[in-house]
């Protein structure tokens, strides 16, 4: 649907992109609201389609017009990811209207921050492109590494000290499988396609 939304690129496609993405969003936000449900809420496309959407409707409005500069709404953008980062807990209802913030704000900051903005120039900062980087290898590692250290363990819930630990390892295991593997794969001179 999202292909053939991007060759037709025309107001009928967009158009129908906006109303699944409310859709998704308003069936999100519903299930929110049953506890019994909250698992379900989490996993199904549907509920979680409405973030998806806000990525294909961006990359739409960037085909259009490019990314502008605006530092005020890139600075907003990168302060709703911060709350949402500082403010959101375990008690959150998540998908819900509550992830407008965050979605929100990463639409912001694509949308609006140029290169000479400072939300471009503070997101650009070496150690936080490195960690950008290997973030999704870190995904990837987090998980193995706080199960079999819990079943090690026999800790369910470590202290924050076993957490930090964890933690650490799991950015180091990525830095080094960006290094030796991602790295290496990426490059077109070692692996051709």
């Amino acid at each position: 649907f999202l292909m053939w939304a991007w060759r037709k690129n025309n107001s009928r496609a967009v158009f129908y992109l906006v109303a699944l993405f409310l859709l998704s969003l308003s069936v999100s936000e519903v299930m929110s609201h049953f506890g019994n449900l909250k698992n379900a809420n989490f996993y199904l496309p549907i509920t979680r389609a409405w973030e998806l959407l806000a990525g294909s409707l961006t990359a739409f409005c960037v085909r259009r017009n490019g990314v502008r500069s605006h530092g005020g709404l890139a600075m907003l953008g990168l302060l709703f990811v911060l709350v949402s980062l500082f403010a959101f807990d375990s008690k959150t209802r998540l998908p819900s209207l509550y992830g407008l913030v965050p979605v929100a704000g990463v639409v912001l900051i694509i949308l609006f921050a140029g290169p000479k903005t400072l939300a471009a120039k503070i997101l650009g900062w070496r150690y936080l492109v490195g960690v950008g980087l290997i973030s999704y290898l870190a995904y990837l590692w987090h998980q193995p590494i706080f199960v079999f250290a819990r079943i090690l363990l026999l800790d369910l819930r470590p202290g924050d000290s076993k957490m930090l630990f964890l933690s650490g390892a799991t950015l180091f295991l990525a830095a080094l499988t960006w290094r030796f593997v991602e790295n290496p794969f990426r490059d077109r001179a070692t692996v051709s396609r």
